[in-house]
């Protein structure tokens, strides 16, 4: 069976949902399944196997997804197509087309769209491409139960088509443990953030609260991982009026090992998110042993259960006294055991086995 995968989130630096491709080419190629990436422009990084093969069609997005698209799933002799990250299945295709909903954070968050040129414009064009390829897949799948709930509510799809498959981060083959030294940084006596810089973040919070947390523990610092040029100079300007220069530290974009090794030695990860699909960072925590602190989110509180301690997201007050509390050793080793527990429920072996349960049945009831 040859599977087409949209790999345009994999094309840039490999983050959640191109992690989530990379874990799938790479199950599906040792399954002995051919794997077809389409991308728009030539990857910065390659996944790299025995049967998988790089298509690359340049263009516009809409007339890659609608025009150029539909001739290469043709001419590669393409099987299935999934699209992967959240729409791109062409309208005039026969090729059965699974897609993965990571979520609706764009239609469901008011102000998404407000740095776009045309934010009315933009959000209707989202929203019918996200529609399109609802109404063309012929089954769809989301990371976590919430989503499901939000697909069938906002979009009124048929709970039936839905089919939610958790999501994995596995602990990297090396990590750099001493990548702390880099930003001169103390093992266990830093804060870190690693979900990205992204407005729904709520990196500002995040900052006023360790302004908070940072009173009483004076040796903490901070650590923001990610990169936006955009965003970046309206936090370090908060930061500087705060007077936290010295303890806030943003390292742009990292590489695995050292991300890893950054998570692994943090004092916790402290991830106050206003809106996600998943939470993969939190699995990452759980597998490093640090202790998480995040935003009562329902999708949150679903993959983190009792692994984490919740907190309400637009409250600085209460993330600081809950950074405070982790300085209690009996409630940081509960919060460790129970993540070591949590993380047993996650993995991309199960990931991708029951993504080609999907596969051949959507197969069988198309042939």
């Amino acid at each position: 069976m040859t599977i087409g995968l949209d790999a345009r989130f994999a094309q840039g630096k490999i983050t959640g949902v191109g992690k989530y491709i990379q874990a799938l080419a790479l199950g599906l190629a040792a399954r002995h399944f051919k794997v077809v990436l389409f991308y728009s422009q030539k990857p910065q990084l390659l996944i790299k196997e025995k049967g998988i093969k790089t298509v690359i069609l340049p263009g516009n997005k809409y007339l890659w997804e609608q025009i150029y698209l539909p001739r290469a799933l043709k001419r590669e002799k393409v099987d299935l197509y999934h699209a992967a990250g959240n729409f791109g299945v062409p309208l005039f295709s026969n090729i059965p087309a699974v897609l993965t909903i990571h979520d609706l954070i764009p239609l469901l968050q008011k102000d998404y769209f407000n740095h776009a040129k045309i934010p009315v414009f933009s959000q209707k064009l989202y929203y019918w491409r996200t529609k399109t390829s609802i109404m063309k897949a012929q089954k769809i799948i989301t990371d976590a139960y919430w989503t499901k709930k939000t697909i069938v509510d906002f979009f009124k799809t048929p709970p039936q088509k839905i089919s939610v498959i958790y999501l994995d981060s596995s602990y990297p083959e090396e990590i750099d443990e001493k990548a702390y030294l880099q930003f001169d940084l103390e093992r266990k006596k830093y804060l870190i953030n690693n979900g990205g810089l992204d407005r729904r973040k709520n990196l500002p919070n995040l900052i006023s609260a360790f302004a908070l947390a940072e009173r009483k523990m004076p040796w903490l610092k901070l650590v923001i991982t990610g990169e936006n040029p955009q965003l970046l100079p309206l936090l370090k300007k908060e930061v500087e009026e705060k007077k936290l220069t010295q303890k806030v530290i943003f390292t742009g974009f990292l590489e695995e090992k050292a991300l890893w090794g950054l998570l692994k030695n943090a004092f916790c990860l402290c991830y106050p998110t206003l809106a996600e699909g998943f939470g993969l960072p939190l699995i990452e925590a759980f597998r490093t042993n640090t202790p998480v602190i995040t935003s009562n989110l329902p999708v949150l509180k679903e993959v983190g259960d009792k692994a984490c301690f919740f907190v309400n997201p637009h409250q600085p007050q209460a993330i600081a006294q809950a950074i405070i509390n982790l300085q209690n050793e009996t409630l940081r080793q509960k919060l460790i055991i129970s993540g070591q527990k949590q993380a047993q429920k996650f993995s991309w072996e199960k990931t991708i086995e029951e993504t080609i349960k999907i596969y051949k049945k959507v197969i069988k009831n198309t042939t």
